[in-house]
């Protein structure tokens, strides 16, 4: 990471996946991963150039091999080298390969286990879509559907203002415990691990 952005915590990252970002975005440093630098000025850009056609200025590049054991995702993740509590708002990494996602996925778990206290969420222009949270991460404020899902077994407590609550739920790998609760508020999600929260929209 450029000298200039380590202490910075949150971030705008731009995927290759036609992203739909708010006009205005948060005033937040920007990082393009490949194809996203298509769409967006940039304070970074990653990638190896695959999906990367017309680049908008980026102040700095980070080339990549096309022959390489890592995604692009996971190399732009590996930037941030000091544990923080960082807050990443991923825009364009929603749709296409199933395979790509679920990469995607699990780079960001890994991620979140050397950073227990962030937060990356996964956004469209309208609305957050899914959020990965690291295991020191407890408050949300959720109105609507959601459902929650861990990759490692855990006992997971849920209390606040939702529907379904409980001390030491038995959660197994991607299993259906957590789907479709319905929130109005603020809600407290305790777990020994990083877990995924899906939003389904206003009830």
């Amino acid at each position: 990471m450029p000298s200039e952005f380590k202490n910075q915590n949150s971030w705008n990252i731009i995927g290759p996946l036609n992203p739909r970002f708010p006009s205005k975005l948060e005033n937040f440093p920007c990082l393009t991963v490949d194809g996203g630098g298509n769409f967006i000025t940039s304070d970074i850009w990653i990638g190896d150039r695959d999906s990367a056609q017309e680049l908008k200025q980026s102040t700095y590049q980070f080339l990549l091999p096309q022959q390489k054991d890592k995604s692009d995702l996971a190399l732009g993740l590996s930037l941030f080298e000091s544990p923080r509590e960082y807050r990443l708002f991923l825009y364009g990494f929603h749709g296409g390969r199933f395979d790509h996602e679920l990469s995607n996925t699990g780079e960001i778990l890994q991620f979140l286990k050397q950073n227990p206290r962030a937060r990356v969420e996964l956004r469209d222009a309208e609305s957050k879509l899914r959020g990965y949270y690291g295991r020191e991460v407890h408050e949300h404020d959720i109105q609507g559907l959601f459902s929650i899902f861990t990759l490692e077994p855990t006992g997971l407590k849920i209390e606040g203002d939702c529907e379904y609550q409980g001390e030491k739920l038995e959660f197994q790998p991607l299993s259906s415990h957590g789907l479709s609760n319905k929130g109005w508020g603020k809600i407290r999600i305790l777990s020994d691990v990083s877990y995924i929260v899906i939003y389904g929209g206003v009830v």
